[in-house]
């Protein structure tokens, strides 16, 4: 199996995608046979709800027909 990544690397960017709750998956360079390892699983999150009324109350105002369709 060809690396293409040292593992100093790839241990940077386990850690990171751990703690962003990121999915992170390896293949293998080989075209014919690419082969995967699941690093990190993605982890769910709840979105914060500040930031989804924000983003409601954006949509409100650009959009009012829009806002409605999917609101009520």
């Amino acid at each position: 199996m060809l690396k293409t990544m040292t593992e100093e690397d790839q241990g940077r960017l386990e850690s990171l995608f751990m703690l962003f709750g990121v999915g992170f998956v390896l293949f293998d360079v080989d075209t014919n046979d690419p082969g995967f390892s699941i690093r990190v699983r993605a982890q769910r999150f709840w979105p914060a709800m500040f930031y989804v009324n924000e983003f409601a109350e954006r949509l409100k105002l650009y959009d009012a027909t829009v806002f409605q369709q999917l609101f009520g």
